[in-house]
């Protein structure tokens, strides 16, 4: 392992090449939510949403002037590289992506020390396909004592793709931008 942590550090060291990161951006974003909530003295209503646009703009020149790595200190003394990588394409992108939630959710009092919870939430974002987002929970507050109350639950939950990602996904996707390797390369 030792040996091999060597290798990686010297093959790092023995790179060239122009200033393999270079990158700028902006993002903007545009949000409204809001909460409805009912309380009667057995049922309690409470329903919202959560909605938002972001747009963001970004340029990554990361390794577009390209990068030599050699074996070993003669490698580069004789000029030949391991391999030269470079990235082309498009370095500069533009993402919008909107994505919202809405939810309702029902207290149910069925006696003085039980409470039933019931709701669904529903999420939704664009450059995603995925549009089956449903999660449903149940619940329960169930009253031991006056001073204990057990809560217990279940639920499905659904995280977003943040707006970071999809860029680095777009970007990766071999249109936008893409590598060319050339092994055994002659530098310079």
């Amino acid at each position: 392992a030792g040996l091999h942590a060597l290798t990686d550090a010297l093959l790092g060291a023995l790179g060239k090449g122009g200033s393999p990161y270079r990158g700028r951006g902006e993002n903007h974003g545009y949000f409204l939510n809001n909460l409805f909530s009912h309380s009667g003295s057995k049922v309690t209503v409470k329903a919202g949403f959560d909605g938002g646009y972001r747009t963001s703009q970004s340029t990554s020149e990361n390794n577009f002037l390209g990068t030599f790595t050699f074996s070993d200190l003669d490698a580069y003394r004789d000029g030949t590289a391991t391999t030269y990588r470079v990235t082309r394409g498009n370095p500069r992108l533009t993402n919008h992506q909107f994505e919202m939630s809405v939810f309702e959710e029902n207290d149910i009092k069925v006696n003085q020390r039980l409470t039933t919870m019931l709701g669904i939430r529903y999420d939704l974002q664009t450059n995603l396909s995925d549009h089956n987002n449903a999660a449903p929970r149940i619940g329960f507050a169930y009253a031991a004592d006056r001073a204990t109350v057990i809560r217990g639950g279940f639920g499905l939950y659904y995280d977003r793709l943040w707006d970071w990602m999809t860029n680095t996904l777009k970007r990766s996707d071999g249109k936008q931008q893409y590598d060319i390797v050339i092994n055994d390369a002659l530098y310079p």
